[in-house]
């Protein structure tokens, strides 16, 4: 799934932006932004994996004080990069792009301690879980269309013909 995000960001920053409703003067901006924060798309997904396998793994103080460094850190990248080196929304961008890497350092800590019964292994119904998966994405687009067919009001099982 970040693969996509990331090529997306790569390839297609102006259709991107455009779509998501960027005018003349925010274009640029918006381009800028997401073409950097898609870049790290990779590393937010990673991220908010590890925060629950590390608390869900019985160490949630650890996961909570990821995510509060990383957000402190977004605060004064922040303030550094578009304030005193005047990197603007490339700077912006940038400071959030590098949150996630400053979580996943704390986050090693529960790896490197070995202490932790995670442990990474190659599974048989790895396939299983993903067919299911795209099996329930369908019936739930599929329940989706119906009930918008249902709520139209000339499709609607409640109207009488009179």
């Amino acid at each position: 799934m970040s693969s996509l995000f990331f090529i997306t960001g790569l390839l297609f920053p102006n259709q991107l932006a455009t779509w998501l409703g960027a005018n003349r003067v925010t274009h640029e901006m918006t381009k800028t932004y997401l073409q950097v924060i898609l870049c790290f798309s990779p590393m937010f997904l990673l991220n908010n994996l590890m925060i629950c396998f590390v608390r869900n793994d019985g160490n949630p103080g650890l996961s909570m004080l990821a995510m509060l460094l990383g957000s402190f850190s977004n605060i004064i990248l922040d303030y550094v990069f578009i304030f005193i080196f005047n990197m603007g929304m490339f700077g912006a961008a940038s400071a959030t792009g590098i949150v996630p890497l400053v979580s996943l350092m704390v986050l090693s800590a529960h790896i490197i301690k070995n202490k932790n019964p995670f442990k990474i292994e190659k599974s048989k119904t790895g396939v299983t879980y993903v067919i299911t998966g795209v099996m329930h994405l369908v019936v739930q687009l599929l329940l989706r269309h119906r009930q918008e067919d249902l709520s139209h009001p000339d499709k609607s099982v409640w109207k009488r013909d009179t």
